[in-house]
């Protein structure tokens, strides 16, 4: 079980556990996520029953929901539907939760 601080390096991105379901009474997880920017791109994914909430904390996120493909700034928020294939990276580095 994953614990707060915890970080999982991946394909051009670093994840950091925030909160889990453990220090939230149950409530969500909460993760950050680091993107070094390049050419590298995290593979396409999809969560069968959860809603995803992102806000841009860094820099900037390309994403592809569904069919969409759309550019985040620093201070947006977006969400992805439970069972909406997503795919998200940076080129020049981000961070987001």
């Amino acid at each position: 079980m994953a614990e707060v601080g915890d970080e999982i390096r991946g394909i051009g991105s670093t994840i950091r556990f925030v909160e889990t379901t453990e220090t939230s009474g149950g409530e969500r997880v909460v993760i950050e996520i680091t993107y070094g920017g390049g050419p590298d791109r995290p593979p396409p994914q999809l969560h069968p029953k959860q809603t995803e909430r992102f806000q841009v904390l860094v820099g900037g996120i390309h994403a592809v929901i569904g069919e969409e493909e759309r550019r985040f700034a620093t201070g947006d928020r977006f969400e992805v539907p439970p069972g909406t294939v997503h795919q998200m990276w940076s080129e020049h580095g981000a961070r987001h939760r």
